[in-house]
């Protein structure tokens, strides 16, 4: 039935809404395969925070939608307490972003929300601990809106959300989530014999590339209206 009504079969799909211009899907349900997964905006260090950069002061910077979030590390910060002072200013403010820091003492900065429409800026005092350049701006890695298809027709990703295009022949107006990272699902983009994979060791020093979406995409559940 057309209008707001709507159930998904699939993990991490869900049925978002749909208009007067969505098809009737019957009894067997809309295919919905991604062809690329949706990400957050993102900004990585690639210098550790030592003890030493910790004592001499080091001060990171977060700015989102207009609003900055600012802490300098005391003589006495542990690397922790130094993120979760930064987490303390990030919330106070009202930045919707998240925190981390790695065992190896690498700052992560992630948007909390999906998609293209969603950037921060980062700034440190020390080049490499989260801008490229000591105490000049950079620009957080843009997330990526999902990609794919409703029932093989053209549909348009905004962060997690897929809505069929207008004029579609089925799926006008169709829009689902999914918030899925299709685990299980990914290839790995290095070439192999399809009849003899073997599991190679990888070189010590050598991350593994990054499993992609195979070209025909990926099915990840079926909407039913």
């Amino acid at each position: 039935s057309r209008g707001a009504s709507g159930v998904t079969t699939g993990d991490n799909l869900e049925f978002v809404g749909a208009t007067l211009g969505t098809g009737d899907s019957r009894e067997n349900g809309f295919e919905v395969r991604v062809t690329e997964l949706s990400t957050q905006a993102h900004a990585e260090g690639t210098t550790a925070i030592t003890n030493e950069l910790m004592k001499a002061g080091e001060t990171l910077t977060v700015i989102e939608n207009g609003k900055m979030a600012s802490y300098t590390s005391r003589a006495d910060d542990t690397q922790d307490t130094m993120i979760q002072n930064l987490r303390s200013e990030i919330a106070r403010k009202g930045l919707n972003v998240n925190v981390s820091i790695s065992d190896a003492g690498i700052v992560e900065v992630r948007h909390k929300e999906y998609g293209s429409d969603h950037s921060f800026q980062v700034m440190s005092s020390t080049a490499g601990v989260l801008s490229k350049m000591g105490g000049e701006i950079s620009i957080a890695e843009a997330g990526k809106d999902i990609k794919g298809t409703i029932n093989g027709e053209s549909a348009i990703g905004k962060g997690q959300v897929l809505t069929g295009v207008e004029g579609a022949k089925c799926v006008d107006g169709l829009s689902v989530r999914y918030t899925g990272d299709a685990k299980g699902k990914l290839i790995d983009p290095g070439c192999e014999v399809a009849d003899m994979v073997v599991e190679e060791p990888i070189p010590e020093g050598e991350q593994a590339l990054p499993l992609e979406v195979p070209p025909e995409g990926i099915a990840v559940g079926r909407v039913f209206v």
